[in-house]
């Protein structure tokens, strides 16, 4: 697998192999089949499947007509060939996945508000040719988004990077680079970038954090995580470097 850089707010995040059969993880999105990960561990968020409705079709506008940003508001910012991209926070807090074309690249953004990661994901999964789309479970793992790719319905770890639970069971994603900056940096390096504009189908709160003041650097977290390693505090944000299968963390400070 390629180096990965992924920025991410909580520590360490287990995994651990436990097959399992249906049960209900609390919130009435069930939880069936054969799992890679301890399936008590997989928690309902609430919302359900498709609850939180992941982004497809979408709409850019260009950077100079981009009014709902400020400079200190965090994107992620892709640059693919001659396209240039950048996904607001701000519209991801409330969507956390969007399905992409860029040229040749079938490309979904998935972002997890509790945990802070942003990752790119090749929709080409394995040998298949045709890309299939994410949507939102409902379900987390670690406090941890679990997509759910549409062309089977199959659970994948977000941080994982493959798949938990379905016909996929195994399948690894290829990921894509991505980067995470603020705004006022990403439109200074790429002034004609395209930005993900707010009109999306849905109707939110956008530039409002869903989570209220979650994003305070403590221990206090909405689900449990396990492990749990207080060496840092839990929200504290940190860059992860992913290897081979290896991992070293760095603390923004």
């Amino acid at each position: 697998m390629k180096n990965v850089i992924i920025p991410i707010a909580l520590l360490f995040l287990g995994v651990a192999c436990d097959n399992t059969s249906t049960e209900n993880s609390g919130g009435g999105n069930e939880v069936s089949g054969e799992w890679s990960i301890p399936v008590s561990e997989v928690r309902d968020g609430g919302p359900g499947r498709d609850g939180i409705p992941a982004l497809s079709n979408l709409d850019f506008t260009a950077a100079s007509e981009v009014t709902y940003l400020s400079d200190s508001d965090l994107v992620v910012g892709i640059k693919y060939n001659n396209v240039i991209r950048a996904y607001p926070h701000v519209i991801l807090d409330w969507h956390e996945i969007a399905n992409d074309d860029l040229d040749d690249l079938s490309l979904a953004i998935t972002y997890c508000p509790l945990t802070g990661t942003a990752i790119g994901w090749n929709r080409l999964i394995g040998e298949r040719t045709t890309p299939t789309t994410f949507g939102v479970s409902g379900l987390l793992f670690n406090t941890n988004l679990i997509p759910f790719d549409r062309a089977t319905g199959s659970n994948w770890t977000q941080i994982g990077l493959e798949c938990v639970n379905g016909e996929l069971l195994g399948e690894k994603i290829k990921v894509e680079q991505v980067i995470e900056t603020t705004w006022g940096f990403w439109k200074t390096l790429y002034p004609t970038t395209e930005v993900l504009s707010q009109n999306t189908g849905f109707s939110r709160s956008y530039g409002v954090y869903p989570y209220g003041d979650y994003r305070t650097n403590n221990n206090n977290l909405i689900f449990p995580v396990n492990p749990f390693d207080s060496r840092l505090p839990a929200k504290k944000r940190v860059y992860t470097i992913l290897v081979n299968g290896k991992s070293k963390i760095y603390t923004f400070d």
